[in-house]
């Protein structure tokens, strides 16, 4: 899933059995309402195992839960466990396949999203257990996750649909306000897992292994992050007014950054009347099989 420069060099591999990433009990990470978020791999054939394993969680076993964010073992769900509940949000998920998954708890229910886009509702909260250390992985006494994880990150804040889906393949600083705990897991070697924010939550591998990661990030350091959203119809365009610099001699660069959301012929910028060629100096075009052109 690349929509721009890779900036996500590595990941961690959980081999299912006894891999986790433990992060020491810290009153920052007992989330009231927030948010947690992370890019993740999952590598088991549905119903193969027995339990719904875990990506983040602050428990140790069932009964001392705050919250622990779950893949349902069939692929089938994300569920979240506050130690007097547990609910499911029904979703699709397809082994080796990587999908970002955010949960925004605000109170008695979390907004679940995946990819960036809302995908159910569950209908319990965060619980209120204080002092447990937080882990990546496992629940602290088992159900241990098989596959990969990247970019985990956790706010003291309820992120709104809007923050999550310009943010799905964006780095960040570190510096973001309500981000309390930020692993991009580039290290590539070591056993630490290294907390990018001020707070110094750093994590310690146990048993999980460097692996090169899949996830393409946008580094939008030093920009406002950003960008023009033009699907919602055919006839979404920016004009700009004519002027002389715009007529290109037969030396020139055109560059930009670019989603494409279909598989037909795109225009990123064009010079005079495209629907008629003999009134246009200039088309730039991203064609059916990815490749770009002037015309």
């Amino acid at each position: 899933m690349a929509f721009g420069q890779g900036t996500a060099n590595s990941a961690l591999s959980f081999d299912g059995t006894n891999d986790q990433v433990v992060v020491a009990s810290s009153p920052l990470l007992d989330l009231t309402d927030g948010t947690l978020e992370l890019w993740f791999r999952p590598d088991w054939v549905p119903g193969s195992i027995t339990y719904d394993p875990v990506l983040i969680a602050k428990r140790q076993g069932a009964a001392l839960t705050r919250y622990s964010l779950h893949v349902d073992r069939n692929l089938a769900g994300v569920a979240l466990a506050n130690g007097t509940s547990v609910s499911t949000v029904p979703y699709t998920f397809t082994r080796g396949e990587w999908y970002h998954l955010a949960l925004a708890d605000g109170g008695s229910t979390a907004q679940v999203y995946v990819n960036g886009q809302p995908v159910g509702s569950t209908t319990n909260g965060f619980g209120t257990l204080i002092g447990l250390p937080l882990q990546l992985g496992s629940d602290g006494t088992g159900r241990f996750f098989r596959g990969e994880m990247d970019e985990v990150r956790i706010w003291n804040v309820l992120r709104s649909s809007t923050d999550i889906r310009f943010n799905v393949s964006r780095a960040l600083a570190g510096t973001e306000p309500g981000l309390v705990a930020y692993w991009r897991l580039d290290e590539s070697v070591g056993a630490t897992a290294i907390d990018a924010t001020s707070n110094q939550l750093d994590g310690a591998l146990s048993g999980p292994i460097w692996s090169n990661s899949d996830v393409v990030l946008v580094n939008t350091s030093g920009s406002f992050g950003m960008a023009l959203d033009l699907t919602a119809a055919r006839s979404n365009f920016v004009q700009v007014a004519s002027a002389p610099s715009l007529a290109l001699s037969n030396s020139f660069t055109i560059e930009a950054w670019i989603r494409p959301r279909t598989a037909q012929c795109n225009t990123i910028l064009a010079r005079g009347d495209g629907a008629n060629l003999a009134a246009t100096d200039y088309i730039f075009q991203v064609g059916t099989d990815g490749s770009a052109k002037v015309i």
